[in-house]
């Protein structure tokens, strides 16, 4: 069971990155002059018709989580660039003061590729324009996996534009005992 859910809390984690990795990408890149294309032309493959290949690409990823602590992490990094091996991902780290700190960044223009937010965030951080549209990317598997408050927090205004790299339940307990003493079914 313990293995099950590390597997599936891996495989979210995963998910978040490959959707964020869509969901915040470079956005001073400009787009195509009027009247060209913002199709790129085919590129020339090997003479025995493989494509060729173009260099990594590194992608920025900002975290409240120092990786480098938590092995499961650095092992999530480690495979999803084995299974893309023209993706690099670099972890920035801010330890505190998160949400400030990506605000000061976005009005500065410095625009993450991937950032980690808090479900109350999404909304503020799509109006802006800073995220971009999921629908298109999410699989209906994933979609349909959701639990509806966590697919209602991932949308806004009918759109999807985050994934959720987890879902993480307050814990209560309850000490029934006390209960039973004061007469509480």
């Amino acid at each position: 069971m313990r293995k099950s859910i590390f597997k599936i809390l891996s495989i979210a984690l995963i998910l978040g990155l490959i959707f964020g990795l869509a969901a915040c990408g470079n956005q001073s890149t400009p787009g195509p002059e009027p009247g060209q294309s913002s199709t790129p032309a085919p590129s020339q493959g090997s003479s025995n018709g493989t494509p060729k290949q173009t260099q990594p690409v590194t992608l920025t990823v900002y975290t409240w989580w120092d990786i480098t602590k938590y092995e499961h992490l650095q092992t999530m990094k480690s495979e999803f660039e084995a299974q893309n091996q023209d993706i690099k991902l670099e972890f920035v780290t801010v330890p505190s003061k998160y949400a400030d700190t990506m605000i000061t960044k976005l009005a500065g223009g410095e625009i993450p590729d991937v950032m980690m937010l808090a479900m109350d965030q999404i909304p503020r951080y799509a109006l802006s324009g800073l995220l971009m549209p999921l629908d298109d990317l999410a699989s209906q598997e994933y979609k349909d996996a959701l639990y509806p408050v966590v697919k209602n927090a991932l949308t806004v205004n009918g759109v999807m534009y985050a994934a959720a790299r987890d879902v993480t339940p307050k814990v209560m307990y309850l000490n029934t005992k006390m209960f039973r003493d004061a007469g509480i079914p």
